[in-house]
């Protein structure tokens, strides 16, 4: 089923191609099956608690109180135990209603960092933070992304013909503005904390 597109979004496809050699079917050796990421903790076990209690998820392993994981529908976080300092991540996760997600994550507690709202890159989304201060964006997609208007894509080509004083950096060149954003189902339930749908 097609996401529908709202009217003045850019709706054209920009995915890379696959690279030369590499068969578009999932018997290629190129092909991701997913990624989980690998976050650095204080405690494995309490954040393993915090992301049971507050975020919805579920625990999966522990092992010698310094490796550990947890799931939440089709995503899985894995956590090692940091020595020293902790730098924070920053992730983006896709749900099916962010605003459900959000109204939930309120209920328990969770500290939102950042309130919910539509981009025009086409995703609603929130940013909540972890006991550990790693991030979380959390989003739908409400279409494609949204075409600039002829006034914007004019700013932008005047921008990028101008040095760092602002005077331009030589006779007839021209510059334009580009801006981009940048294990299995155990149980899962239909509750906005553990969708199927969480990516």
């Amino acid at each position: 089923m097609k996401t529908p597109r709202s009217r003045g979004r850019d709706t054209t496809d920009r995915r890379p191609a696959p690279p030369e050699g590499a068969a578009a079917g999932s018997d290629s050796p190129a092909v991701w099956h997913f990624v989980t990421p690998q976050l650095p903790v204080s405690d494995v076990r309490e954040t393993q608690a915090y992301y049971r209690d507050v975020l919805g998820f579920r625990i999966a392993w522990i092992w010698r109180e310094e490796y550990g994981a947890v799931y939440n529908g089709r995503t899985e976080i894995f956590f090692a135990r940091a020595d020293g300092p902790i730098h924070p991540a920053s992730q983006f996760v896709r749900v099916e209603d962010a605003d459900a997600v959000l109204a939930a994550y309120r209920a328990r507690g969770v500290k939102v960092v950042e309130e919910i709202q539509s981009h025009p890159w086409g995703m609603r989304e929130f940013t909540i933070e972890d006991n550990n201060g790693h991030r979380f964006r959390i989003g739908h997609s409400q279409g494609g992304v949204e075409s600039p208007s002829a006034d914007e894509a004019r700013s932008r080509a005047l921008a990028g013909a101008r040095g760092p004083s602002g005077s331009h950096e030589s006779e007839g060149r021209s510059g334009s503005g580009l801006a981009g954003d940048g294990g299995g189902d155990r149980d899962a339930t239909r509750d906005p904390l553990n969708e199927r749908s969480l990516r």
